[in-house]
């Protein structure tokens, strides 16, 4: 379960240092969004609010402004916590292969394209520039 801050932006900025995801970002995000969705999201690097980020189902929920996050969520989590316990595990645990298994098979591929980008100048120069920035 994902609960954004109404003032919070999310974003994979990858792409603004001429890097891919590593560690499975990338793969998580296609599976969560779809691959148009979440193209458009590495490719331009751009964040998005958490409005945005809820219409796409990165969140389940955006926690007001004038609202405790913690009063939200607790609030927010009360339909879950009525469940069979083995009900939630089930669900989690198929949740949970499904996600391995994608890992498995796309792994290999993210981390050849995070390699390549993190070894080329064009990324170096990227991030000398950000730095710069600061």
């Amino acid at each position: 379960i994902r609960i954004g801050a109404a003032h919070a932006d999310l974003g994979l900025i990858q792409s603004q240092l001429a890097l891919t995801t590593a560690w499975g970002g990338g793969i998580d995000l296609i599976n969560a969004v779809g691959n148009s969705a979440a193209l458009a999201m590495l490719c331009s690097g751009r964040r998005l609010s958490a409005n945005e980020a809820l219409a796409l189902r990165l969140y389940e929920a955006v926690c007001p402004e004038d609202e405790a996050f913690n009063t939200f969520s607790d609030s927010f989590v009360a339909d879950y916590l009525n469940k069979s316990i083995h009900v939630l595990r089930g669900y989690k645990a198929t949740a949970a292969a499904r996600r391995r298994k994608l890992h498995e098979e796309l792994d290999d591929t993210a981390r050849d394209a995070f390699i390549t980008a993190w070894v080329d100048d064009e990324h170096w120069a990227a991030a000398a520039n950000a730095l710069k920035k600061k």
